[in-house]
């Protein structure tokens, strides 16, 4: 067992430099307060659902506030410098037990080590993850499937189809049977949620630059809506006036 003990710090110097504004992934060793975290926004995976073509992932902000040592979560990046923290007392880092996601046949899981998919890795060809370099026709933030020698850095987390998992699916067995893991659509809706459930902005996920935007619409009386409305009118849609017919 090389899993070192767990250890109280009272500072962390986190180097990795983003892409502004493109989503990522991160997994720290260590529990603690969102507010205490600098640069970025932090979203839970929660759940991912097919109804046809169509894909929606559901993000949550972290449940109480917290970030939960050796749990993957998104990351939206405010700038390109690394994440600052600014402790109000000593965390205890400990990589002790992984706590993945899941989703139905979807797991959402982290690594502290370099990971690099050879020939013969049961994950080769399941799993999905945001390129960090280019190469190869492959751009930085692409969402990418993982082939041959594809590699993964340390503190980084990746989504992979475990259909063989028996863990408790949420997609029923039709829509299973049809599902081809070759290849994700292009955009995936993303649901925001707040810590209650509530739908509190939607985006899409571009798999193909791995792009995040938020949709946001407001009425003209400034109220936010949920989602783009449905009836005819004038609305706000990202700061621009759209007229719905």
């Amino acid at each position: 067992d090389n899993t070192p003990p767990a250890a109280p710090v009272n500072t962390i110097r986190f180097n990795r430099v983003f892409n502004s504004g493109k989503m990522s992934t991160v997994m720290f060793p260590f529990t603690i307060d969102t507010s205490e975290v600098h640069g970025g926004k932090f979203y839970e995976f929660a759940l991912l659902e097919r109804n046809g073509d169509k894909w929606t992932a559901t993000v949550n902000p972290p449940e109480a506030g917290t970030i939960v040592a050796n749990r993957p979560y998104l990351v939206m990046p405010s700038e390109t410098a690394p994440l600052t923290f600014e402790l109000n007392g000593p965390v205890t880092f400990n990589t002790s037990e992984m706590h993945p996601s899941t989703s139905g046949d979807w797991v959402f899981k982290g690594t502290y080590v370099y990971k690099k998919f050879t020939a013969g890795d049961p994950e080769l060809g399941r799993a999905y993850g945001f390129a960090a370099s280019s190469g190869k026709g492959v751009e930085v933030g692409q969402f990418v499937k993982a082939g041959t020698g594809a590699w993964l850095r340390p503190m980084r987390a990746y989504l992979v189809y475990n259909d063989a998992s028996g863990l408790t699916r949420s997609i029923n067995a039709s829509a299973r049977r049809s599902m081809n893991v070759a290849e994700l659509p292009e955009l995936i809706d993303v649901k925001l949620q707040d810590g209650k459930g509530k739908v509190v902005g939607w985006g899409t996920l571009d798999t193909r630059t791995g792009e995040f935007k938020v949709d946001r619409w407001y009425d003209l009386q400034g109220r936010r809506l949920n989602g783009k409305p449905t009836t005819k009118g004038t609305y706000y849609n990202n700061g621009k006036k759209v007229i719905v017919k």
